[in-house]
């Protein structure tokens, strides 16, 4: 029995005893020291990863740079989540790996150090800004043929290879899928709208017939055959400026007839000629009322025509070739002479140039090949200069190869449809010529003026203003730059030191719309959102930090879109595109509105209006307005043009 109680004994002995409570001791040290352990490890952790952060920004991932460079924040980050290609996706897989927080960083509008450090890079000197890609929201699995604007919605149609035709509507962030239509075993050549924006024409590849859709009644309505059409496919057409026609190439209903296959076919803008592109280099002006053929003439230089494009403003024509080189000419004098030499001829292309684009205000001509990548330019036509700063420098191809190319109704935005399915969508930057015409003043959203010079096509100047720019002026002598906000606050910026003036808030304004500056240097007009426009003083406007307003106008109930003072200094002219008939004129000596405009009529005369502007000695005032015409006015009182 004693072997029996010393057993148990033997068992508890003292180590037995310390391994009992030498792991309660050490487990509980254990358990405080591994909290503290995992402290410090995840700071150092998040020190690390903001190092390494630090480091990608600065010395690395200068694609992301780029892009943070030209976009704001909101683009940025949607076009990181929507990339249509694979060479995309993995751009977008990379900037999707920065942080938030470092990417407000960049984007900080009222950051100082941005400011110094950003005023002149490089990167920020563009004519456009990237947006989403119009159809974001429904990709195509082939490649699209047709990118079109509808010509009075905020809506965008593409069409493709993939058999359908998809409409979105535009607002550069999001552009939401509004509808989608299929036509069985139809891949579509070419789509567009009629000019009432209520159909829209398909031609296919290789079929005959076509189709028109009722976008008021969604109608699909296949027309499977046209009187006098004899041809076994039809794939090019154009849409008369009236909408009541179709312009069918090598087979015209009116029977037009030229030697050679037709290569590309223009309306002049009231629709009353055409112009046809012979594949042999020749162009042919039509009269459509008589079917008579009013001229004929060589292309000058060109062996193979391939594209033909004519402005809205009837001023100029343009002719691409094979060669990749494009003739612009004067309209007027391809209407009489035999002969007619081309104001300018670009060669900026070198491959076939397969699609030309005016954009609605006849200020930029649209040039694309879809030969090649990436080769797509835009021209300046008042200076009849390439821009330099288009397109966007990258590393990887942004747009590919272009098939068919657009600009919005009122030039905001610029699309592109390319061979990888993509609508790519890009926002215009605005401009404003200085006096001495040798420079342009280019502005956007992004808070950035950049001043380029015409004859070397680069950027000379970049200022920064708080918030997006919503309207720019120069002062008569091109000294001095208005800057309006949309912020409701005015810069004044010295042209020769890049150096800030003055700043002042534009009294009583929530939301700046748009300025303007008298030729004579005594006025400054702005107008806001709410339709109140006030008129300062140019001088107090320099030196005082609140100038008050000479007089505060509020006879419009809309936002105020365009201003424009007259040659003499004597007539503001202020209107909104917001709402018909919505034009007023101030007599500036008395500072008080003419009663007396616009001409009281039964019926609506002026419309809503795009665009105003007087003529050099104030004998004229004309507006463009949303029907496609431009009304034009005599002022009684001055006697000279």
């Amino acid at each position: 029995m004693e072997e029996v109680i010393k057993l148990p004994v033997t068992d508890k002995k003292p180590q037995a005893k310390k391994r009992e409570h030498k792991p309660k001791y050490n487990a509980e040290a254990e358990l405080i020291k591994r909290q503290r352990h995992v402290k410090d490890l995840t700071v150092l952790g998040e020190e690390d990863a903001s190092v390494k952060l630090l480091e990608d920004l600065v010395f690395g991932a200068e694609d992301e740079l780029e892009e943070r460079l030209i976009e704001d924040k909101q683009c940025a980050s949607l076009l990181d989540d929507d990339d249509g290609d694979a060479g995309d996706l993995d751009e977008a897989g990379e900037e999707s790996q920065v942080p938030p927080a470092n990417k407000a960083a960049w984007v900080d509008e009222d950051d100082e150090k941005e400011e110094e450090v950003d005023m002149s890079h490089r990167f920020r000197r563009y004519l456009v800004k990237k947006c989403l890609h119009a159809n974001a929201a429904r990709s195509c699995n082939d490649e699209l043929t047709t990118v079109q604007f509808h010509p009075s919605a905020q809506v965008v149609m593409t069409a493709g290879l993939d058999m359908s035709i998809s409409l979105f509507q535009v607002d550069g962030s999001t552009n939401p899928k509004i509808q989608s239509i299929h036509l069985d075993r139809f891949p579509i050549h070419k789509a567009q709208f009629t000019r009432d924006g209520e159909w829209v024409v398909a031609t296919g590849v290789k079929n005959k017939m076509f189709y028109m859709y009722d976008m008021m009644e969604g109608r699909v309505v296949p027309i499977f055959s046209v009187r006098g059409l004899k041809q076994s496919s039809m794939r090019e057409f154009s849409v008369s400026p009236e909408g009541d026609s179709l312009l069918l190439p090598k087979e015209v209903v009116q029977s037009l007839k030229i030697n050679g296959s037709v290569s590309g076919v223009a309306f002049s803008p009231d629709g009353s000629n055409v112009f046809a592109q012979s594949e042999e280099g020749e162009v042919y002006v039509w009269d459509m009322r008589s079917s008579r053929c009013l001229n004929k003439f060589a292309d000058d230089g060109c062996v193979k025509g391939t594209s033909i494009a004519a402005s809205r403003n009837g001023q100029y024509l343009a002719c691409g070739s094979q060669s990749g080189v494009v003739n612009v000419y004067s309209q007027q004098e391809c209407l009489t002479s035999a002969n007619p030499g081309p104001l300018k001829t670009l060669m900026n292309l070198l491959n076939p140039v397969t699609s030309l684009a005016f954009n609605p205000a006849s200020e930029i001509l649209a040039m694309a090949s879809r030969n090649e990548d990436e080769a797509v330019r835009m021209v300046h036509l008042p200076s009849l200069t390439v821009f330099s700063n288009f397109p966007i420098p990258m590393r990887r191809k942004f747009l590919y190869r272009a098939n068919c190319i657009d600009f919005s109704p009122h030039s905001g935005f610029f699309s592109l449809a390319n061979n990888k399915g993509v609508a790519q969508l890009m926002r215009m930057r605005e401009f404003s010529v200085s006096p001495e015409g040798d420079s342009l003043l280019l502005s956007g959203n992004d808070g950035y003026l950049h001043v380029l010079k015409l004859k070397t096509k680069e950027v000379v100047q970049s200022l920064k203003i708080n918030g997006s720019v919503s309207g720019v002026a120069f002062s008569p002598d091109g000294s001095n730059v208005f800057a309006q906000s949309e912020e409701g606050e005015v810069y004044v910026w010295d042209m020769r030191s890049s150096r800030c003036l003055n700043k002042f808030a534009d009294d009583g304004c929530v939301k700046g719309t748009s300025i303007a500056a008298s030729r004579n240097g005594q006025y400054l007009a702005c107008g806001s959102q709410s339709g109140v426009v006030n008129v300062y003083s140019q001088q107090e406007c320099l030196t005082s930090a609140n100038p008050g307003p000479l007089k505060t106008l509020m006879n419009l109930l809309n936002p105020v879109t365009s201003l424009a003072f007259n040659p003499a200094s004597e007539i503001l002219a202020m209107a909104s595109r917001n709402e018909d008939e919505a034009v007023r004129m101030v007599h500036l000596p008395s500072l008080t509105v003419f009663s007396n405009f616009p001409i009281p009529m039964r019926r609506k005369f002026l419309y809503r209006a795009n665009c105003i502007d007087f003529s050099p000695h104030s004998g004229f005032f004309s507006l463009a307005n949303n029907k496609g015409v431009a009304q034009l006015m005599r002022l009684l009182y001055y006697k000279d043009f």
